[in-house]
């Protein structure tokens, strides 16, 4: 037969007055801690950058990647023209809380284009147009036959 032991587990003495405070201060330091951890504010910075120039990626979010509320281009132009007229469209933000600073075209596209936030220019773009009071100006000569 299978002989098992058991062995007694010795009694602890019980903690002194001044250990059982201490004892009780370092968890309710560690409680507090705990707490404050877990109610921070978790501000965690979505912008990336490489080699000194902000990557575009968060374009439907602010900083932290809550999402924001899309904002949207509006123009004012003529309804109707004719050919060989002239027609001026203003292009603005429909979002007053955004502006306008730089008006690019002619732009290598990418998920990861770059902008160069010292001056408000997007990397890769050979041509811009003028952007003046959160507005760009854009001015059109209408012509050709349309199908004649």
């Amino acid at each position: 037969m299978n002989k098992i032991k058991h062995q007694r587990k010795k009694s602890r003495k019980p903690l002194s007055e001044f250990e059982a405070i201490s004892k009780m201060k370092n968890y309710f330091i560690i409680f507090t801690l705990l707490i404050f951890a877990s109610c921070a504010e978790k501000n965690i910075d979505k912008i990336q950058y490489q080699e000194g120039n902000q990557i575009l990626n968060v374009n439907n979010s602010n900083r932290h990647g809550e999402t924001i509320e899309p904002v949207l281009m509006q123009s004012i132009s003529p309804d109707t023209v004719e050919i060989g007229e002239q027609i001026n469209i203003k292009v603005f933000l429909s979002q007053p809380g955004f502006k306008i600073v730089d008006a690019s075209f002619d732009c290598e596209v990418s998920d990861f284009s770059l902008a160069d936030t010292t001056n408000n220019k997007i990397i890769g773009c050979s041509k811009g147009l003028l952007v003046e009071n959160d507005t760009v100006r854009i001015q059109f000569n209408v012509g050709g036959d349309f199908g004649k």
